[in-house]
């Protein structure tokens, strides 16, 4: 019987009906004001800081990154591994270049120059590992892991046993 006289009131009265869902919405709106404030105020909050984080720190990083990274590959080109590797006085090897830039684009470009790199210094009859658990003679052996969603690919040391 309550919904034929709300639906009768709606066909009847139907700007009633509208004044009436305007004070309910308004009152809610006044009951839970500081409530509402607050969360705006926190989703504008965090959108602008996760710009502020791409914009600010992200987008340079990822610069210095690719900047550093390109003598390393163009070493690289000339197969000259070691050196791509390690660095010198003048650049950054890949290895440092993923350790300083891991979090951006280029560091992961470096850790995959790396590990093609210490898979091109292993000679091709030698197998790679994924085990920690190692007894080798030689540091040629390459232990390759994922840790944060990267690929780690490092020489592993010789373990006597």
């Amino acid at each position: 019987m309550a919904k034929q006289k709300k639906e009768i009131d709606l066909v009847e009265r139907p700007m009633e009906a509208v004044e009436e869902t305007f004070s309910k919405a308004e009152s809610l709106f006044h009951k839970y004001q500081k409530q509402a404030t607050y969360l705006a105020g926190a989703i504008i909050a965090v959108v602008a800081l996760t710009w502020a984080y791409r914009e600010f720190i992200v987008a340079p990083a990822e610069e210095e990154a690719q900047l550093a990274l390109y003598p390393a590959q163009d070493v690289f080109s000339q197969d000259s591994l070691r050196l791509a590797l390690n660095g010198n006085a003048e650049f950054m090897g890949f290895i440092e270049i993923a350790d300083e830039y891991g979090s951006t684009k280029a560091g992961n470009l470096a850790n995959y120059y790396a590990g093609l790199s210490y898979l091109s210094l292993v000679s091709p009859q030698r197998p790679l590992t994924t085990s920690r658990n190692l007894t080798a003679t030689e540091p040629s052996w390459i232990s390759c892991h994922r840790r944060h969603g990267r690929c780690i690919c490092r020489p592993q040391p010789a373990r006597g046993g």
